[in-house]
């Protein structure tokens, strides 16, 4: 829709006014006052300032004249230029801890857009985890710092910052930006965390907060409880390759998108390669072919389709006739549902995330169904050798 937003119009319309009635209903009854529109549009290739305009037109079509809509970039011109062309938008940056002058970080949204408050829309407090890579940990003195030299300058600069909760990439949300993608966790080293515990970063910025306010903080709720389950035997029911589902026949291989599959995960793609003469068996060709998290940022979104996206050559000749089957219940390396809801991905031999967040809401009284997909290692020989442990706390490289 990026790609042509202006033509896209009535299409968003259909997504967007839903939303925005419900959106409606919290700004006639709670303190709800801004709303943002896109993010980081200014980062796309499209630079289409008609869609910007009539985008803003909608939403206060729906919602009226009673909230502030706003725009999220990167402190660059070019990018401010592109990200929020209409000047009806309050134009927002987004940038991390930083000890340079306030006046000059701010200075490329001054220059863009005099006169409005001065707004650090992602003052990133954290970061973002990627498989096979480090756990990322942000010093908290540092970030709180950083903080306190913007909001002490001038009643012009506001922040928000990310994240402050943390939150989970359940399923197949995980996104990424290749060739890397985003691990299960999006606990971001918040000061909330992924668990929605109070961390020392959190307890750094409220000291901070309070005392600038002259007030003495309220007492905290204590942290959720956590269970440590312990150990939980495994048994083998089925091959991946076993899955029943419906079956797509084509001359050419589908992506994923053209089969409706966007966020299911892998497809299995099925090829009768050859046959040879006055013999009964068959040779056939399997592809399995994994989404790992679509792009989440920039202008290669709308490109960033999944499965086999082009022929497939086996001794110089292309093959045709394929047959597609969705995979429910997909992989990465390994993926985990608890009584129906997908926890999300696992990878033990990269990390750096080792155990996965169970909501208690997962959970129920008695009895509770725990599926592991998994392609690597022989889990049907071994399957009483299979086993997973229910720890009281995370796990990283």
């Amino acid at each position: 829709m990026k790609q042509n937003g202006f033509e896209n119009l009535p299409i968003i319309n259909l997504h967007y006014e839903p939303l925005f009635n419900i959106l409606k209903i919290f700004i006639d009854v709670f303190a709800f006052i801004r709303l943002q529109l896109e993010n980081e549009y200014g980062s796309y290739s499209t630079c289409d300032e008609k869609y910007l305009k009539e985008l803003y037109n909608l939403a206060r079509s729906h919602l009226g004249e009673n909230i502030i809509i706003f725009t999220s970039d990167g402190p660059s011109n070019s990018l401010l230029k592109c990200g929020s062309s209409d000047k009806r938008y309050l134009a927002t940056v987004n940038f991390g801890p930083t000890t340079a002058p306030v006046l000059e970080v701010f200075k490329v949204l001054e220059n863009f857009r005099q006169n409005q408050p001065w707004v650090n829309s992602e003052y990133y407090v954290g970061w973002l985890d990627v498989w096979g890579g480090d756990h990322h940990i942000t010093n908290p003195e540092w970030a709180v710092s950083g903080l306190n030299h913007l909001i002490s300058y001038s009643m012009r600069v506001n922040v928000n910052m990310y994240m402050f909760h943390g939150g989970t990439n359940f399923g197949f949300w995980n996104g990424g930006a290749r060739p890397e993608s985003s691990i299960t966790s999006y606990d971001y080293d918040a000061p909330i965390s992924e668990a929605g515990d109070i961390t020392r970063k959190y307890m750094i910025i409220r000291d901070l907060l309070f005392r600038r306010k002259g007030t003495k903080p309220p007492e905290l709720p204590r942290n959720t409880t956590k269970i440590s389950y312990g150990r939980v035997n495994m048994k083998f029911e089925s091959h991946l390759l076993e899955n029943k589902a419906p079956v797509t026949h084509s001359a050419f291989p589908l992506i994923m998108e053209s089969l409706r599959q966007t966020f299911h995960g892998s497809i299995r793609y099925r090829n009768r390669t050859f046959q040879l003469n006055n013999m009964h068996d068959v040779s056939n060709l399997t592809i399995i072919a994994e989404n790992a998290g679509h792009i989440n940022y920039g202008s290669k979104m709308y490109s960033d389709v999944k499965g086999i996206t082009g022929p497939v050559i086996l001794n110089g000749k292309e093959l045709r006739d394929w047959t597609m089957i969705p995979i429910r219940d997909p992989f990465a390396i390994g993926i985990i549902s608890v009584n129906g809801h997908h926890v999300g991905r696992f990878d033990q031999q990269q990390g750096p995330q080792f155990r996965l967040y169970v909501p208690k809401t997962f959970l129920k009284l008695g009895r509770n169904h725990i599926t592991i997909t998994e392609l690597r290692g022989p889990i049907k020989d071994n399957a009483h050798h299979v086993h997973i442990t229910f720890h009281d706390q995370m796990l990283w490289k």
